[in-house]
């Protein structure tokens, strides 16, 4: 019976607490409490989405608000709404909200019907915090989902304090008399029952379930009594009213109330969907003993269909079968009797079922072998001394010699051992047709011995020369056709002239030769056919003139095979479809691809039933196909695939139409049925060939962990190795980027690494990715992702080469020459390539000087001229060059003294200039005037363009002059310089300004 459930509102119905008052979010978090009060879940999800809301003014508004989301989820049923409230449990232990999340929770999965999930979640929290009202709806909820789950004993426990509250009372009276009652503690139940027997809601299915128990106890009346009562209520549930009719009629049988018992249980057979066999049984043996045998026959045959092995069951099937006698049913009869001797539960019983089956059989058509006189033989072998011996006998030796299907009369006799007698006289009279009998069930080997039997031993030449004709037939059928035509021809040589031929002969000459590829000689023996046997029925025409047909195109005489298809189509016969396909086929092979396509399109109407529909649907599409018309194709394989799912032919359209979606671009509609494909025929080679041109699809739409899933989902998964699904995957990757979109591109290559985080793409993936944000100005991220990456490197001296270049380019770009310098160092001390080197050390100090990383530039020399570091003259002279610069301006004039001896011993790469002058001041600052204007006005005279040593040697020339007392000379040089000198903050004018202001003074 069906259990009945009453819930109570679910998931809603009790509105959040409002919190404190808050900034301007206030207003949402009203507004959300307002929506659940009234029930708008929708309303609350929406606005509690909202993007632009900044943030909560305190932790408690985002309790809050994650409270109020994860109920509106839960009460939506949402896919997220069993996530959304267990990650407000998990994230808030200590909320007050805690225990209404968790009944809501369990109330999501009481909704679900996943009652131990659902009780699970109710035991979590102490119903003592909760409302009263909320408090008895938890301990309702959990008292069902308990005895829902099957713990009977702990529903019945928490039900029970429920009786006497005023919401649950009723319901808990009723599930808990009705778990008393599935507990057999029936005289608890019905005194919990008896208080809810007149309810209108459960006052029907209570007197039910006292009805069902007091009948299991035996106390009958008792029974009847809730029976009574249980009627007077208005029952819609039908269960409930089969439960009622059903103890009512066994309870009345028991009372032997014959007439109500028979009432009852009449209107219980007509609503039962499936009746017990207790209740089909008592109703037959009431209807018997009234005398309604027809009725009472029926309800026994019911009863008897399942076959239970006792003698009851036995019994039951015995007087079916006594009773459709007596209604003049042998046949149906005889089948109940079968089935009471299969049940052999008492032997006397068994052995007279056994003779009336086969003589009801007889009965049918007596002195013909039928089915009876099969169950005569048989119960002679059973029981040859038995008490209807001499009965079946008399019976089997009539159907022998009066039926002319000798075949199943010999079958019939060598089952019989020992034979009697009387039977054995019959034997030798049917040898002969026996063989043919055994030839016709598929009994080669068997006819194969008896002909080679009659062959030599039997007198008549009309049966040797048939044994040599059915010998031929055997041959055929088991393959041996050099057999076959060997026999055959023997038939047709030791044929009595007197005899007509038999058409067959020809007919098995045809076909063996045609299996042997020996088409002229199998035309002769079709055609022979065809004049032996004028009265060929359409059948048999229609399949020689396919026949004549096929051997056209094999010789590829195709208008000929067009028109012997047309005969054998106008026959008519089984085969006609066959025709009328392989002539639309023969307009393929003469490649007039538009007739074959309209052609085969109308077989499907001609011939709906036919076999040959599915795949003339898929040559037409094919025809389509090399007629360019994709779309019309399409729909065509379209329909096969749908329609045909469990032929051959399907996997192959779904390939066709796959591959026509394929050359329409329409790339996601064929990888859809590539996976169908496979998921519905994994073993055929259509579904390899649609994993083979999936790959490549996957690979276009960065579906590759996809593609991988389902090659695993359709047992391919060692066919598709970790390091090709890793290459497959970077690929899809790669061909993202190579796109130029870059969100997808970064999206593209972050979901390759997550995939596969040890493949061996991932270091250029993680380059690539930087590559991308380089590109687009992210130099960010570029930088971040290169620095990490960059440890990792060591060993691939090409992408760790590439790496360094674009991170050094990142940096120098977003402004950071300094990190450019020392990455630009770190190269120089990477590489083995001299002139590498001197490149890398040459843009480092570049860096330096646009980071003025001073410090760093004189780092560098010193490791130099200590030969740390090994460069070129050239790019060492200007290493050197800049450290003097930085040491003279420092005022560090022994530094730069050394610097001056380092570069001038080398060859001038534009840096003597600079070391010329610091030599000049050197001799200056020691007194040797003329020396150091002479090493001054070579400077000049050589010539730079370094217009800032330029100048100080212009400087140190007009000091010498000075100092001389040529104060005329001095300022001519000083005022030549200031007024062709445009940089106002190296330095330089300060000196000339200082210098004239001394002269003038």
């Amino acid at each position: 019976m069906k259990k009945i459930l009453l819930l109570l509102p679910l998931l809603g119905g009790i509105p959040a607490a409002h919190g404190q008052v808050i900034d301007r979010t206030t207003d949402v978090l009203m507004m959300a409490n307002e929506l659940t009060a009234i029930k708008s879940y929708v309303g609350v999800t929406s606005i509690l989405s909202v993007r632009h809301i900044d943030k909560w003014v305190c932790p408690y508004f985002d309790e809050e608000a994650a409270y109020l989301n994860a109920i509106a989820q839960g009460a939506l049923r949402s896919p997220e709404g069993e996530t959304k409230l267990l990650d407000f449990i998990e994230r808030y232990p200590h909320s007050a909200y805690r225990p209404y999340a968790q009944m809501r929770l369990g109330e999501w999965y009481f909704v679900q019907g996943n009652y131990r999930s659902a009780a699970y979640w109710f035991k979590q929290y102490d119903p003592f915090l909760l409302p009263d009202e909320m408090a008895q709806a938890s301990d309702y909820y959990l008292s069902f989902s308990l005895m829902r789950d099957g713990r009977e004993e702990q529903a019945l426990g928490h039900f029970r304090p429920l009786i006497g509250t005023k919401t649950f009372g009723r319901d808990a009276t009723f599930y808990s008399g009705y778990i008393l009652s599935r507990l057999g503690r029936t005289d608890e139940a019905v005194a919990l029952l008896d208080d809810v027997s007149h309810d209108g809601e459960y006052g029907a299915y209570a007197c039910a379930y006292m009805a069902s128990g007091l009948l299991a106890k035996g106390r009958y009346s008792e029974a009847m009594e809730k029976v009574r009562v249980g009627e007077r209520q208005d029952i819609r549930d039908t269960e409930v009213r089969l439960s009622l009719l059903r103890s009512g009629g066994l309870a009345a049988s028991a009372l032997s109330q014959r007439e109500v018992a028979i009432s009852y249980l009449q209107d219980y057979m007509r609503l039962a969907p499936k009746a017990g066999r207790l209740e089909m049984i008592t109703l037959g043996k009431e209807l018997f003993d009234a005398g309604r045998y027809e009725e009472s026959v029926e309800s026994l045959a019911k009863a008897s269909e399942e076959r239970h092995p006792d003698f009851m069951g036995q019994l039951a099937l015995y007087y079916e079968g006594l009773g459709q006698l007596a209604l003049n049913h042998p046949m149906k009869a005889h089948i109940a009797f079968d089935r009471a001797a299969e049940l052999d539960v008492y032997p006397r019983l068994t052995e007279t079922a056994r003779f009336n089956a086969a003589l009801a059989l007889y009965s049918n058509n007596p002195g013909k072998m039928n089915e009876g006189t099969d169950r005569l033989a048989d119960y002679l072998v059973h029981y040859p001394q038995g008490e209807y011996a001499a009965q079946a006998v008399d019976h089997l030796k009539d159907a022998y010699l009066n039926d002319p299907d000798v075949d199943k009369a010999l079958a019939s006799i060598e089952r019989i051992t020992p034979l009697p007698a009387p039977l054995r006289r019959t034997l030798e009279k049917v040898r002969l047709r026996s063989a043919n009998t055994q030839l016709d069930k598929g009994n080669t080997s068997s006819a194969s011995r008896q002909y080679d039997n009659i062959i030599r031993n039997n007198a008549d030449p009309a049966s040797v020369a048939e044994a040599h004709l059915w010998k031929g037939e055997v041959a055929y059928r088991e393959g041996r056709y050099g057999d076959a035509i060997a026999s055959t021809q023997s038939y047709l040589k030791v044929r009595p002239q007197d005899t007509p031929v038999n058409p067959n002969a020809y007919y098995n000459l045809g076909y063996a030769y045609y299996n042997l590829s020996r088409w002229r000689e199998a035309e002769e023996s079709f055609r022979e056919f065809l004049r032996v046997r004028p009265d060929a029925t359409a059948d048999e025409q229609t399949v020689i003139y396919s026949r004549l047909a096929d051997i056209e195109v094999f010789g590829r005489n195709y208008s000929r095979a067009l028109s012997l298809y047309d005969t054998a189509i106008q026959k008519g016969g089984n085969e006609a479809d066959y025709a009328y396909f392989k002539r639309g086929m023969t307009y393929g092979y003469l490649k007039e691809y538009r007739t074959k396509a309209d052609y085969l399109a109308l077989l499907s109407s001609k011939y709906p039933s036919s076999k040959y529909v599915p795949e003339a649907l898929y040559e037409q599409g094919r025809a389509l196909s090399l007629l360019n018309d994709e779309r019309s194709a399409q729909g065509v394989f379209q329909r096969v695939f749908e329609q045909y799912p469990n032929t051959d032919i399907a996997p192959k359209a779904g390939v066709q139409l796959a591959l026509s979606y394929f050359n329409m671009q329409k790339l996601d509609e064929a990888a859809r049925i590539y996976e169908m494909v496979a998921r519905k025929y994994p073993k055929t080679d259509e579904a390899k060939a649609a994993m083979e041109d999936l790959k490549g699809i996957s690979i276009e739409l960065n579906r590759v962990d996809e593609y991988a899933a389902l090659a695993r989902e359709i047992g391919l998964g060692s066919a598709v190795s970790a390091s090709e699904m890793d290459s497959l995957a970077y690929l899809a990757a790669e061909k993202i980027v190579g796109e130029g979109k870059a969100s997808r591109s970064i999206e593209a290559l972050d979901k390759y690494v997550a995939a596969h985080p040890d493949g061996v793409f991932v270091k250029k993936a993680l380059y690539t990715k930087a590559l991308v944000h380089y590109q687009n100005k992210a130099y960010r991220e570029a930088t971040l992702t290169l620095e990490q990456l960059l440890p990792d490197l060591v060993g691939d001296a090409e992408l760790e080469r590439d790496a360094y270049k674009v991170l050094t380019a990142a940096y120098v770009d977003w402004g950071r020459p300094d990190k450019a310098a020392e990455l630009y160092l770190a190269q120089a001390l990477k590489t083995k390539s001299l002139t590498d080197r001197s490149v890398f050390v040459s843009k480092a100090v570049d860096n330096a000087l646009a980071s003025s990383s001073e410090d760093f530039i004189l780092s560098m020399a010193d490791d130099i001229a200590r030969d740390r570091i090994s460069i070129n003259e050239k790019v060492k002279s200007r290493v050197y060059g800049e450290a003097l610069h930085i040491l003279a301006r420092s005022n560090r004039k022994q530094e730069a003294l050394i610097y001056a001896d380092r570069i001038l011993m080398l060859g001038d790469h534009g840096q003597h200039a600079r070391a010329g002058v610091v030599k000049a001041l050197e001799l200056y600052d020691r007194g040797q005037n003329t020396q150091a204007r002479n090493a001054a006005q070579k400077v000049i005279d050589m010539g730079t363009t370094d217009t800032y040593w330029l100048a100080r040697a212009f400087v140190l020339l007009a000091d010498t002059y000075i100092k001389e007392g040529d104060k005329v000379s001095a300022k001519t040089y000083l005022e030549g310089v200031k007024s062709n000198y445009n940089n106002k903050t190296d330095g330089i004018i300060n000196m000339i300004n200082e210098r004239l202001s001394k002269i003038q003074n």
